[in-house]
């Protein structure tokens, strides 16, 4: 079997594939939010966040261990398909910087529970990772730190939003704050050539054998 490979669903090299009797083997799912049209104040009402225990700030190269703890501990909320697939950080990508940003949720005690990592590339970001630990889910911490990471960035000149979908990075799907008004499709898996950059959007992959069929992805719990 030649290795997979991820395409949009609307891509010409997907559809080429189909035709010649490949088929879908995961997806994953892509969401864009532009910023002439999000709700500050919704977006305020998320971040401040329901829960008293909890506050929600950003986060820097102090936090990296509490960061990599999170990570550890979130790993098995991944889907972990072709399409989906999450390489656990080590120090360098747990370490937030100028052009990758990151939101925490955190507890009365300090203690890391939500979080959310967003490279930036001029005016677009594009998130990688948010996740909850498995004990706090439910409680609206990842669209607290999402809606935290959104206000900031827009206040910094970013002008639009992306999530999930095809990227050079793709980790999980995390919703878009309820407040954001997105736009979603519908991706599918492919082979060769993978594209060197992928763009927001569909995703999807393709296995390297005709008629066989991957199990398909599904999003982590928030």
């Amino acid at each position: 079997m030649k290795t997979p490979a991820v395409l949009r669903d609307d891509s010409p090299e997907a559809a080429a594939l189909l035709r010649a009797g490949w088929t879908v083997a995961a997806r994953s799912f892509g969401a864009r939010l532009d910023g002439d049209r999000v709700d500050r104040d919704r977006l305020r009402a998320l971040a401040s966040g329901r829960v008293a225990d909890v506050t929600t700030r950003e986060l820097g190269p102090h936090d990296v261990d509490d960061v990599l703890a999170l990570d550890a501990q979130t790993l098995d909320g991944y889907p972990g398909s072709v399409a989906t697939r999450h390489e656990p950080f080590d120090r360098s990508s747990a370490t937030p910087g100028p052009t990758r940003r990151a939101w925490g949720a955190l507890t009365s005690t300090g203690r890391l529970v939500g979080l959310t990592v967003v490279d930036l590339d001029g005016p677009t970001a594009e998130t990688d990772v948010t996740v909850v630990h498995p004990d706090h889910r439910g409680r609206g911490l990842a669209a607290a730190v999402k809606a935290a990471s959104v206000l900031a960035l827009l206040d910094a000149g970013v002008l639009r939003f992306r999530t999930g979908g095809p990227s050079t990075t793709s980790r999980s799907s995390p919703r878009t704050p309820p407040s954001a008004t997105s736009s979603t499709r519908a991706g599918s898996p492919w082979s060769h050539p993978p594209p060197e950059r992928r763009s927001s959007g569909p995703e999807s992959s393709l296995v390297g054998r005709r008629r066989t069929m991957g199990d398909h992805s599904t999003r982590p719990r928030e």
